[in-house]
Order: structure tokens, then sequence, then C-alpha cells
């Protein structure tokens, strides 16, 4: 069950398509809670222990719908249906034909605790009955159910995948990247369950089905509830997700999952994810399942995982250790559970009282040392499998090459992004770190810029001696370059050299000084644009443990209402928070302001206009608001938008800042005003702020655009808007439906 809870708990922020339909969110953050997912799941798993294996219908029909009224009163609020709300309070309740997946998101308990499929099905489908008695409902429940059992019964994904479509008639042939943009909140069981087993199938472990997941969109707890249940079983949980669960809902619940994990025979020591592997392998001794074992031992002793041994061989292993003697062949006997190494025992350790942990990092060094390539160790007693010399030797590299690819020895090169003249600035150029001029031709003509941020742009400077001109303008070294009929040269923090077929490269001395440590190099005259690239980004990762975001706190937001005096280089009148990387609120506020939402801010600060504050200010005292604040969906600060990045703790600083600003001053109208950027390349994350602000703001305020739509029906930018045209209603809610939110 800790799979279904965790599942519920990591995509509960994300509800009602709150998210951004990507993989690369933090898994916890302060809004993550149990809902009525786990409350549920929890009450079936309380009935069925009540029951009993053997019990009839009649009583599991009684139980679960005892329990569940119980501890759906006991957690009122935890965010059930209206028509489940109304079950609740029933005093003698009956089913109500629905079809919605709060059949399948509570059935997890029911995949472990039987010992037959047909057994598994019959019990799913009495626990939905109480309720959920539509034939939709009932194929929702009895699925995950079955799929709980095929996967913790060693099955591989696709005897699963060929069970639940033939069983139950689901379509499971579709992938996600076809999923993802037409799915939207829906909370019946065949709008969900497929979608949460495709996840699950497309997966490679545990956090990564949860993930999938949560970037369907739509009903994202539910979904990621039932895909996590179904990996729990498939892969098995570390350690620190087990306890991570736990420590997040109430002493009773954990009273239910302990009574749960000794019902099902739960290992009080071990490790399920290796166990996991090795049961799909004693199914089928594959290639690709010994392979799997291979990568849960990898997995687990990334993280510190270990193996269990008895006194007899802790002595040995210590011996030899002291000794250094690894010649002959050494054979280690290693336990994945306290149940596994319970059944291996022999004379000399049966009366033992302990066992030792030993690191599974510990052991294998230890047999990759050995002279014979036949020493190893011998895993467990029923599930067995011997991990050779060379078995361990592989894997400690694949440690090691990981190793180095976390260090930056190689990562993968970014799209280019292409610019025009009228990108190109001397701000812009400043944050440029290297330079990677090509002129094979005269047709093929271009300079990748390599920039601070990590991105890359592409500038054609193909047959034009206009844009070449303007390039020269804004960078002085390639003006030099041009000028020294191509000879090596610096200048200031810029070196340029020869680097192979009419191509040049420019490096800065940051970069530089960067790649003689990183490396030990003395020079850089044979870097290629892959080292740069990765120089760079070992750059940006230091910047990145360096960030530190505004806290936006009661204290914060005080000093920003305290607006009525001169402030330490804010002049009285104007509202401010905000700082170098960050700003959320800018503006002058009066008796009747107008909100303004932005994209993201650029560098207007208090008494210092940027052109589109210049033009809102214009604006909202032409249609007679004696105030304006400018707000954004993205409150990192950059000139060049393309720049964005999503970061968890703006998603969460940004909607606090918006309700604040609504709490604190009389707004009387929102201005959407983000234009054509909120649909750049690879932002889709911007879709989901809006839906936060909108979370806050609701319709309590009137939201306009102004003038006519653009051609991809956003809202114009403000800043070449003329004091012409008006303001118009404008349906936030419809336009994220359509925008697929």
């Amino acid at each position: 069950m800790y799979g279904a809870i965790l599942g519920d708990i990591i995509g509960s922020p994300y509800e009602f398509d709150r998210g951004a339909k990507i993989k690369a969110f933090p898994l916890f953050i302060e809004k993550s809670r149990f809902t009525d997912d786990t409350v549920m799941t929890i009450a079936v798993a309380d009935a069925l222990l009540y029951a009993g294996k053997d019990a009839t219908e009649d009583k599991i029909c009684a139980a679960v719908t005892s329990s569940m009224q119980h501890w759906g009163r006991k957690y009122p609020k935890a965010g059930y249906g209206g028509k489940f709300r109304e079950w609740l309070k029933e005093n003698e309740p009956t089913p109500y034909g629905s079809f919605g997946n709060g059949s399948a998101m509570r059935v997890a308990a029911v995949g472990w605790l039987y010992d037959s499929i047909e057994r598994t099905r019959e019990i799913a489908r009495w626990t939905a009955d109480v309720t959920h008695n539509h034939a939709e409902g009932i194929k929702g429940a009895e699925s995950v159910a079955s799929a709980i059992y095929l996967a913790r019964t060693g099955e591989p994904k696709a005897a699963i995948k060929k069970y639940i479509e033939g069983e139950f008639g689901y379509n499971l042939s579709r992938n996600l990247r076809e999923i993802r943009p037409a799915c939207h909140m829906d909370v019946t069981c065949q709008g969900s369950v497929p979608e949460a087993i495709i996840a699950f199938l497309e997966s490679t472990d545990f956090e990564d089905t949860v993930r999938k997941a949560v970037s369907i969109g739509g009903d994202a707890d539910t979904i990621a509830c039932i895909a996590g249940s179904i990996a729990e079983a498939y892969y098995g949980l570390t350690p620190t997700l087990e306890e991570e669960c736990l420590n997040r809902i109430p002493n009773k619940m954990k009273d239910v999952i302990k009574r749960f994990d000794r019902a099902r025979g739960k290992a009080v020591q071990g490790e399920p994810i290796i166990e996991a592997a090795l049961l799909r392998y004693h199914r089928e001794s594959s290639p690709e399942n010994e392979t799997a074992v291979l990568n849960a031992i990898y997995m687990r002793m990334k993280d510190n995982g270990y193996f269990l041994l008895p006194p007899s061989e802790v002595r040995g292993f210590d011996e030899c250790v002291a000794k250094g003697d690894y010649d002959g062949e050494i054979s280690i006997e290693a336990y994945t559970s306290d149940r596994e190494l319970f059944m291996g025992l022999d004379e000399e350790d049966d009366k033992a009282t302990y066992t030792t942990e030993v690191k599974i990092y510990d052991l294998l060094s230890f047999i990759a040392k050995a002279t014979d390539a036949e020493s190893g160790i011998d895993i467990n007693y029923d599930k067995t499998f011997y991990l050779n010399r060379d078995m361990a030797k592989s894997i400690l590299a694949k440690n090691e090459a990981e190793i180095c690819h976390t260090k930056g020895m190689y990562i993968p090169m970014p799209d280019d992004i292409p610019l025009s003249p009228k990108d190109l600035s001397q701000k812009f150029i400043s944050g440029v770190r290297f330079c990677f001029m090509c002129a094979y031709d005269a047709y093929t003509n271009y300079c990748e810029l390599y920039h601070r941020n990590g991105k890359i742009y592409r500038y054609d400077i193909s047959g034009d001696n206009k844009q070449v001109e303007k390039i020269c303008r804004v960078f002085p070294a390639l003006k030099k370059f041009n000028e020294s009929n191509d000879q090596n040269d610096k200048l200031g923090e810029w070196e340029w050299n020869y680097y192979e077929m009419g191509a040049w490269v420019f490096a800065h001395a940051e970069v530089i000084d960067a790649y003689k440590m990183r490396t030990g190099h003395t020079d850089y005259l044979t870097w290629s644009p892959d080292n740069a690239y990765m120089t760079i980004r070992d750059l940006l990762e230091e910047e990145d443990t360096m960030f530190e975001p505004m806290k936006i706190d009661t204290d914060a937001l005080r000093k920003m209402s305290d607006y009525h005096h001169d402030r330490e280089g804010i002049p009285a009148g104007w509202i401010y928070l905000g700082n170098d990387n960050e700003r959320y609120v800018l503006g002058k506020p009066g008796e009747r302001n107008i909100l303004v939402l932005g994209v993201n801010p650029s560098t207007a600060k208090p008494g210092d206009d940027d052109p589109t504050i210049r033009n809102v200010r214009r604006i909202a005292k032409n249609k007679g608001f004696d105030g304006w604040i400018m707000m954004n969906l993205h409150p990192q600060r950059t000139p060049h938008p393309e720049e964005m990045e999503e970061k968890a703790v703006w998603s969460e600083n940004n909607p606090r800042a918006v309700e604040a600003v609504m709490n604190e001053f009389r707004v009387c109208a929102i201005w959407c005003a983000w234009g054509n950027m909120i649909d750049m390349p690879g932002k889709k994350f911007l879709y989901g702020a809006l839906a936060r602000v909108y979370d806050v703001i609701g319709e309590y305020v009137e939201w306009y655009s102004y003038g006519n739509l653009t051609k991809d029906g956003n809202p114009r930018h403000p800043l070449y808007m003329p004091l012409t045209h008006e303001f118009q209603e404008f349906d936030v809610r419809g336009y994220l439906r359509r925008k697929g939110m």
C-alpha cells in the first residue's frame, strides 16, 4: 500500500491539471498531503484484515462499508466526490451506480492479500460493489487489483499488459506522448485507469512511474496512486520512500499498515527492490531479467543498500580483508531479507541471535579483488542468484561511470535557439562564454553562442554584411577578429584560435580558467564545442548550488505593503517585492487598481521604468485606473524570456505574492498581458503558473485582455499597444481548457 499512498501524496499538489505535464518536479513540497485516495486505501485494508482471507461476500461488503464510513467520517475534508460524501453520511448506505475511479484508487490491499488471481478479482469486485456498482467501476477495481497481483508474483510487463487488455478491454497500446496533450480532469475509471497502467508499463522504477503518472495531468493524485500501487508490487520500494510515506500519515493509519505488512508477510529487514527483480528472474532466467537483477543491485548500492550476512560469513569476510588475501575461489553467502536468511542458516549459525548488515558496495569491492573468476556472492536460499566476480566489477564500473557523468564528463548538447539581429545586445553578449564561428563556405556561416545560462544560441551570418556588422557592434572580440586577417589573438577576457575546416573558437577567460581547473590541461587549443558546453554547465551547477531564493514570508509582505514613505532604494508610493534575480511585485497603487499579468519581469525597478512599464502606466491612466500593479506568471527576472527555467520555489512563491496583493490592495480588474511568449518551446510550465494564479484570484475580479487576441488566441503584450484600443472580457478558465490545462 505504500506505493498507492506515496502516489497520492506526490500527485496531490498537481491535481485538477495544476501541473505542467512534465516529469521534472520535486517529489515532495509543502502542499504534498494525503487525500481521499489514501484514506479509502487504508479503509479497505482495515476492512479486509478484520474480515479475514476466507470471508464471504456479505462479510466483506459489510466490513468495507463500515470501515469506509468510519475512516471517511474521521477525515471528512480529504477531498471526496459529492455522491460519496453523501454516502458516508447515510445510516443504511447503498450503491449509487458510480463508475468513478474511487473504486480503483482504494483497491491496492486486495492485490496483495490473496493467493490466486480469481480470488483477487472476486474480492476487488466486492470492494467496488458497495458504492461503484456500475460495470466500469467494477472493471476499474478488478483490473488494478489484477495488475498488482501479477506484478507481485513476478509476471513480466508484457504478460500484465496482455492480461489486462484481454480481460478488461483497456487499450494499453497508446503511449504517454500521445496521452498527455488531450488528458484533462477525468475522474472516471475508463478515463484514468488505463492511463495509470500505461505510466507503469513505460516506467523504469517506482519513482519514474509516479513522475510519469503525474506528468499525464488531470486527476494526477489518483492516477499516481493507481500507478504507484502497481509499481510497488513490481519494483519494490526503497526504505527511504517507505519511511517518507509513514512520516506523512497519522499514527492510526500507520497501525493499519503495520498489521497489513504482517498479514502479507513483509520482511522486517531487507531489500525489496532486489527481491522483486530476483522473483522475475526465477520466473524466467532470461538475459534481460539477469540484467534487471544487476541493475537492482546497482541501484541499492548507490543508495547505501545492504545484504544480510550470518556470523560465520562475517568472520570469513573480516579475516580475508584483514589479511588482504584474495587468492583462490572466494564465496560469500548473503541474503536480501531476514526471511531468506533464516531459511538459509546452517548448523553453525542456527543458534545465532544476530545478523550483520554489510553494505553492498563493500561486498562487491571485496569480490572484485578476487584472483579467481569463479569467486562471487551466493545470494539467498530460495530466490538464489550467484553474482560472480565479473558481475561485481561491471556494477562497480557502472558506478564509476555515473560518478564521472555527474561530474560533467559527458552531457548531451541542447538544441540551438535561433537569434535575430534585434535579439543581440551588449547585455546579452556579456553572458556569452564561448563562441563557435563556422565559415565553411559562402553559404554556411553562423555563430553558435554558448551562454552562461546553459543555452546555445545560433546567429546566422550567411552572405549578409548587415548581420555581421550588428554582431560586431556588440561583440568587440569578433570585430577585432574580422579586422585581424584571421590570426589567433586575444582582446580583454577573450581569446580566439583556429579550430578546423574554416571554424574558429572564441573562449572567455572565465571558461578557460574553469576548463584548466577541471581537466588539468594547460591550454584549450584543441577544444571542441562539447568541452566548452560541459565546462559552462559546471559553472552553472555551481551557481545553482549558491542560488538563494527570496523568502516570501510575513516580514517580506509587510515591507512591501509599507509603501507610503521612502525605503532603501524604493521611493515613496511604490510597492516592490524583488531582487536582482526575481521580481514578484512592482507598482504604484491607488484607490482603483489594475493588476497586470505579464510573462516574466525584465529590468524595471521602482522609479526606473522599462518600455513595457511605461506603456502599462499610460494605458492604465487612460482607462480610468489611478493605480497599477505589475506581476507575472513567472518571477524570474531576465530580458530574454527563452532563458526562463522552472523552479519549485518560484511555483510556490508567486501565488503567495498574488494572494497578498489581492488581500492588501483594491484590485478592480486583471489585465492579461503575457502575449505569445507563453507558447515558447519548452515553457509549458507557464500554463501551470497561470492556473495557480487563477486558483488564487478566481472569478471575484473581472479578467480582461487589451485589444484583440493574437492569431494564437493569446492576450496581447502591452509594449506596442496604442491608447485607442479597449479592454475586453477574457475567459481565463476556457482559455486554460483550450490550452490543454
